[in-house]
């Protein structure tokens, strides 16, 4: 049983990676049958060789062992290919759904003590004219991504896929920053 659900296992696969329209359709399950019917290939044999009573059929011991070391090995492989593709679809989604949320993302506005040199879409700088202020510029048209530690990481309000730029902030005495829920 397990020889022959791996063998068809590892020829879908096998097809996938061999004609591409049908691999783009199986995607994550193209490494995951892979790698699943090769391990299922190895436990078929390390069983057949159990049931192998006669001479004639026999085969060495250490080419058994290779074998099975190889089909272990491209089963683990497989594997971690399951895993980056995963992990790739996993990260294309997120990225969607904080783009698609970016609108809602709270708006920020930093007050420094020095010219950041942010420019980006919808970003705006103005200089604060008051004698007895800490800061000498405003930046706004910004929106927060995410905050780590001690540090913002900040788009621009009109931030696009294909040309749009990160800001990482470092929280400090020289600049304030200002958050802003929209509705």
């Amino acid at each position: 049983m397990a020889l022959s659900v791996g063998a068809v296992l590892a020829t879908i696969a096998l097809t996938g990676l061999a004609v591409a329209a049908i691999g783009a359709k199986l995607g994550v399950w193209l490494p995951l049958s892979l790698g699943a019917g090769f391990a299922l290939l190895a436990y078929a044999e390390h069983g057949w060789a159990r049931f192998r009573s006669t001479e004639a059929f026999a085969t060495p011991h250490a080419a058994r062992q290779l074998r099975s070391l190889l089909l272990v090995g491209l089963s683990l492989m497989a594997l971690f290919w399951t895993v980056s593709l995963y992990a790739v679809q996993t990260g294309k989604q997120r990225a969607l759904g904080l783009a698609q949320k970016l609108a809602s993302d709270p708006q920020v506005v930093i007050y420094a003590k020095q010219r950041l040199m942010l420019a980006g879409p919808g970003v705006q700088v103005d200089d604060i004219r008051l004698a007895d202020s800490k800061y000498r510029y405003l930046y706004s048209g910004l929106r927060l991504l995410i905050r780590s530690q001690d540090r913002y990481v900040l788009l621009p309000k009109h931030w696009a896929r294909r040309r749009g730029s990160a800001y990482v902030l470092r929280d400090g005495d020289d600049i304030r920053l200002e958050f802003t829920v929209c509705c």
